[in-house]
């Protein structure tokens, strides 16, 4: 059996222990990623935190275009996945100590994230519970007669507006529509 024996200039040999080198970095990453041993950032809490934190923030939601029937879904829905990465990220850190932090971070941002979403469950209840006027007027009932000035600060009243002009049908409807503010 002949054997072929292969020269290697200087220049070669370092291009190709510097390729051994950038294998053995690669390798030693990969291990070290790999170590059962090392801690881990516990990224669940870090998670839950700022998605807890962006629940007040979904209030800014009604400036949108989105439908406001959604809106108060999402205010509500924020904070509680929020609190469930939060509690994720706990039972990691109680379960597997040797592997992930924050026992103590955890607990806070746990605290946090229940009174966060605890507002908001209190909003979203409170909110729909508005108490009807006794003295509105109902559906389907005449609106009472009023008078209030106009834009010129002139007095004009309902029957006003509901009257017909000389020569004109009187109207079936009317719009009214009340600015706040001043002119």
């Amino acid at each position: 059996m002949e054997t072929e024996r292969i020269v290697l200039s200087q220049r070669e040999v370092a291009s190709l222990s510097g390729r051994l080198e950038n294998v053995l970095h690669a390798c030693y990453a990969l291990h070290f990623m790999l170590d059962p041993n090392q801690r881990r950032t516990n990224s669940a809490l870090w998670a839950g935190l700022l998605v807890t934190v962006l629940g007040p923030l979904t209030n800014l939601l009604y400036y949108s275009k989105l439908p406001a029937t959604v809106i108060p879904w999402l205010n509500l829905a924020t904070p509680a996945i929020g609190l469930l990465l939060v509690s994720l990220g706990v039972a990691r850190a109680f379960r597997k100590p040797q592997l992930y932090r924050g026992k103590i971070t955890g607990s806070i941002f746990t605290v946090l994230a229940a009174l966060l979403f605890a507002g908001s469950v209190w909003l979203f209840i409170d909110v729909r519970d508005v108490p009807r006027s006794a003295g509105a007027p109902q559906v389907g009932q005449p609106v009472p007669d009023f008078t209030l000035p106009d834009s010129t600060r002139q007095p004009v009243s309902l029957a006003q507006l509901f009257s017909a002009a000389p020569g004109t049908p009187q109207p079936k409807a009317l719009l009214l529509v009340f600015y706040r503010g001043y002119w």
